[in-house]
């Protein structure tokens, strides 16, 4: 998601709290709910001097209607729609923009919305709505935004949206449609903003997509999009974020792509691509991002990515990549994060990635990396994380090392690294060292933090492999040692994690607990909540407390029920209440499905699922 969109929906938001309802003069506020009558449109009710404002008597006619719709679902209970200018802006006697969003609006998006000839701005956002977008939308001739993001929207999204010449924002990102894009969609040539993503959209990217010449930010990522991408996205000059990531996207990328010279943002990771990476995306000089992980690249890297000297996230990772690493990496002096694991890169680690003095994140690991650790890198005074692990690496861990004094991780394991630790080595969080020839004992101040080390201090034939015992090799072992490593699990006691078993409700309040005290620091204390199963002497006390007073979890009639199985929708629910930078829970769900190629709506959770998905959270929080 691109910041212009995070600024679209903080204005819209700030918009609706100041209170657009512009109601005309005369307007008389119905009490209570019973239907609006469309009499008071043209009887002086709710317009003014309806004989001089017919087009207003028109609309008003229109909201009327749609107030109705609303008010008729019985899921809309309680709702308050007693005029029928609510969330509407006025100007030039005419409706010009109807703002629904954060309503908990149910029920399908009504039909009469077609109706209101002027509108500019229809925001629906952020509600529970289901059923198909209505084809009589494509009568909006003068709509410059169509904001739908966050419902339950299903079916194709129609083609007569092509016809909207003026609109310059679609916005239906997580929602559940399907069907394929619409060619039409090329038509729409003001168009700066098209978010689809987050949907169950199907087929190819239409070629056509490539017309739209004053798009700035084209975001399809998380459907199940296949085929190729259209090398005529190249022609899209403006255009600064491109998010094609988590489709079934395969060919190669096209060298096209480097012709877009204002992107800063290139997604194309988790899909099937294949072939090398183009030369030409070195000819993206205001790139930010670049990742292209977990596909099927194949290839050397291009030494022209060194000539990113904007480029903050290089993530290369999971593919098939061979070859050595360019020298010219070291040219990327605002990088921070160096992502290369997972791949057939051989050659030795060049001297010159010490020069990168802003990284913060260099991973190396599972390749066939040879010859010594370069002394050099003890230049990256901002390192925090060094993972060189499962290589060929020879020779000694270099004293220079030690001046990196903001180290959490180091992971060199599983290489041919002789001699011993150095003295002035630092990691305050994780270190393995295992399977190399290394001699000698481990320095004193890094068995204090060794709590998990499973050898003999002064035997390093055996050493630490990772948090717990019972989870070595299976697939979200990672996934665990970082939640534990961030104190977001205590485990189950014994150096075990207990992996494949359930959560209930008071373990979720404590994950969670825990993963927002890392991320924000520890909530403040609230007063004490009345939930009748949760007393002051129970473990998770607190975490019932916070959860509850912060509406991230609910305690209907008082009831906690702490031991409870909780199920992935639970914690799906959970985590979009207590971390705003994610989607609704439909769209985390719908991530899920993608990232973990499962269908988590009916799932009870298990340890190492919360673990997996509560690491993705936090390495995808907004940098702190």
């Amino acid at each position: 998601m691109g910041m212009r969109r995070f600024t679209a929906i903080l204005v819209s938001a700030l918009v609706a709290s100041a209170g657009l309802a512009a109601v005309p003069a005369g307007v008389a506020a119905e009490q209570g709910y019973a239907p609006l009558d469309p009499a008071g449109c043209s009887n002086g009710a709710y317009v003014e001097d309806p004989g001089s404002n017919r087009g207003l008597v028109a609309d008003c006619t229109a909201l009327v209607a749609i107030g109705n719709h609303f008010m008729g679902n019985p899921a809309n209970d309680g709702l308050d729609y007693s005029s029928p200018w609510k969330g509407t802006r006025i100007s030039s006697g005419r409706v010009v923009e109807l703002d629904l969003s954060d309503n908990h609006l149910s029920g399908t998006i009504p039909v009469q919305i077609g109706d209101l000839g002027s509108l500019e701005d229809l925001d629906l956002s952020d509600n529970r709505l289901t059923g198909a977008v209505p084809a009589e939308l494509g009568k909006l001739q003068n709509l410059l935004r169509l904001v739908f993001h966050n419902n339950q929207l299903s079916g194709a999204i129609p083609v007569e949206l092509g016809g909207l010449g003026s609109l310059k924002m679609l916005d239906i990102y997580n929602n559940l449609l399907t069907g394929s894009i619409p060619v039409e969609l090329g038509n729409l040539g003001s168009l700066e903003d098209l978010y689809l993503d987050h949907n169950m959209l199907t087929g190819s990217i239409p070629a056509e997509l490539g017309k739209l010449q004053n798009l700035l930010y084209l975001d399809l990522d998380n459907n199940q999009l296949s085929g190729s991408i259209p090398a005529e996205l190249g022609n899209l000059e403006s255009l600064e974020d491109l998010d094609l990531y988590g489709n079934q996207l395969s060919g190669s990328i096209p060298a096209e792509l480097g012709n877009l010279r204002n992107l800063e943002f290139l997604d194309l990771f988790n899909n099937q691509l294949s072939g090398s990476i183009p030369a030409e995306l070195g000819n993206l000089h205001n790139l930010v991002a670049l990742e292209l992980y977990n596909n099927d690249l194949t290839g050397s890297i291009p030494a022209e990515l060194g000539n990113l000297h904007n480029l903050l996230y290089l993530d290369l990772y999971s593919n098939r990549l061979s070859g050595s690493i360019p020298a010219e990496m070291g040219n990327l002096h605002d990088l921070r994060y160096l992502a290369l694991y997972d791949n057939d890169l051989t050659g030795s680690i060049p001297a010159e990635l010490g020069s990168l003095r802003n990284l913060q994140a260099l991973r190396l690991s599972d390749n066939q990396l040879s010859g010594s650790i370069p002394a050099k890198l003890g230049g990256l005074r901002n390192l925090q994380a060094l993972r060189l692990n499962n290589n060929q690496l020879s020779g000694p861990i270099p004293d220079e090392l030690g001046y990196l004094n903001r180290l959490l991780f180091v992971w060199v394991q599983n290489n041919r690294l002789s001699g011993e630790i150095p003295v002035e080595l630092r990691a305050s969080q994780s270190f393995r060292f295992c399977n190399n020839q290394i001699t000698g004992a481990l320095p004193a101040h890094l068995q204090v933090v060794a709590t998990n080390f499973s050898g003999d201090f002064n035997d390093l034939s055996t050493c630490y492999e990772g948090a717990f015992s019972d989870d070595d090799g299976i697939p979200s072992e990672q996934a665990i040692d970082l939640v534990s490593q961030w104190g977001i699990t205590l485990g189950c006691g014994d150096s075990r994690f207990c992996p494949f078993q359930t959560v209930t409700r008071a373990q979720m309040a404590a994950f969670l607990y825990r993963a927002s005290a890392y991320l924000y620091g520890t909530p403040a204390p609230v007063g004490e909540i009345l939930i009748a199963d949760v007393d002051a002497d129970n473990w998770y006390f607190t975490y019932a407390q916070w959860a509850v007073a912060n509406e991230v979890m609910s305690a209907p009639g008082g009831s906690f029920n702490p031991e409870a199985i909780a199920t992935t929708t639970d914690m799906a629910e959970s985590l979009a209440a207590a971390f705003d930078y994610l989607p609704a829970p439909t769209g985390i769900l719908n991530l899920i499905r993608l990232r973990f190629s499962v269908d988590a709506t009916t799932l009870s959770l298990t340890r190492n699922f919360m673990a997996s998905v509560l690491a993705l959270v936090v390495l995808n929080a907004p940098m702190r």
